[in-house]
C-alpha cells in the first residue's frame, strides 16, 4: 500500500548481476592486470526516488513514496552520489555492461514474481 524508504535524492550506478559476473570473469582472464582498480558500472546514475519509481511502473502500479526515517543514514554518512568511472574496465578488458537499467528491472520483477516465496519483503536488513 505504501512504499518505505530512506532518502530518495542520493544517485546509484546499479549493474545487472550478469554484467557484475562477466566483468569478474573478464578480470579473471585478463592478461597484466594484477593489482589494477577496475570498476564495474554503467557509468550512468539514477536517484533512488527514480528508481523507485521506475520499479512501481513496470509493476503498473501507483503507489505513494514515504519516508521512513529509520531507513535514514546517520547524519554526515551518506553517500549522495555513487557512479562507476567504467574506463579502464573498457580499455584493459574490453568490457562493458549488456543489460540496461529497465531491462534489469524487468529480469528482476519478474524473478520476485516468480520467487515470492523465498522474498521477505515485511523484513528490512542494513
Amino acid at each position: 500500500e505504501v512504499v518505505e524508504l530512506g532518502a530518495t535524492a542520493p544517485t546509484r550506478d546499479f549493474l545487472y548481476v550478469e554484467d557484475t559476473a562477466a566483468g569478474l570473469v573478464a578480470c579473471a582472464e585478463a592478461e597484466s592486470v594484477e593489482g589494477e582498480v577496475i570498476n564495474l558500472g554503467t557509468g550512468t546514475e539514477i536517484s533512488i526516488g527514480e528508481l523507485a519509481a521506475r520499479v512501481l511502473r513496470q509493476l503498473d502500479r501507483e503507489v505513494p513514496l514515504s519516508l521512513d526515517q529509520d531507513r535514514l543514514r546517520p547524519a554526515d554518512s551518506e553517500v549522495e552520489r555513487l557512479v562507476a568511472d567504467v574506463s579502464k574496465a573498457k580499455r584493459l578488458l574490453g568490457w562493458e555492461p549488456t543489460v540496461d537499467l529497465n531491462e534489469g528491472l524487468r529480469r528482476t520483477v519478474d524473478w520476485l514474481s516468480q520467487s515470492l516465496d523465498a522474498y521477505k519483503p515485511s523484513l528490512y536488513s542494513v
